[in-house]
């Protein structure tokens, strides 16, 4: 079975036709993107910052998804880019979703088939990767208890291939944080 490592970790790609293309397509593309940190704020901390984006950009008192639809097609600005995953990292904060990390999308994108679909699921397992749509080079990794509900389905492609528990991987995470080329979230 094919592996995948990611800061130090290692996760066994899944048997599935899309989860072998999508392993081989990121281990072409991956070095061209940075990674994701949506973990160690507060939502407060996290609001802050939207607003403050907003507000150096000459928006004020607007809410949270009037932002996102405003300004989620501002690819080539840094902070709008900052903006756009600071209104993720909130939503998922808010909705007491479990922190998540993964990478940023570049334009190198794989194609997906209809049969590809079949693997397709709303049941987030913890310590598994799932691909976004379109399959580009962005996944995260589902870093909480299992929820078999979600409102949108994502195709899982890799598992954690050695037992660690949700708080120590995150701690692994934010440490490899700065040791890694990352999307920074906050400045100060």
């Amino acid at each position: 079975m094919a592996t995948l490592n990611f800061n130090d970790i290692e996760w066994e790609v899944l048997d599935t036709l899309v989860a072998k293309r999508y392993s081989k397509f990121l281990e072409e593309n991956i070095a061209n993107t940075k990674q994701i940190f949506y973990m160690g704020e507060t939502e407060t901390q996290i609001k802050d910052e939207i607003e403050k984006i907003a507000y150096l950009k000459g928006v004020e008192n607007l809410d949270i998804n009037k932002l996102d639809e405003i300004f989620e097609e501002y690819e080539e600005d840094e902070d709008l880019q900052r903006l756009n995953h600071l209104i993720h990292y909130y939503e998922i904060v808010k909705a007491n979703y479990p922190p998540r990390w993964g990478f940023e999308p570049t334009n190198s994108c794989m194609e997906l088939f209809p049969a590809d679909y079949d693997e397709q699921t709303v049941t987030m397992k913890y310590g598994y990767l799932y691909l976004e749509e379109p399959a580009r080079t962005n996944f995260f990794c589902w870093l909480g208890q299992e929820i078999p509900a979600l409102n949108m389905g994502y195709i899982p492609f890799a598992k954690l291939k050695t037992r660690i528990n949700s708080n120590e991987l995150v701690n692994h995470l934010l440490k490899m944080k700065g040791k890694t080329n990352y999307m920074e979230l906050f400045n100060g």
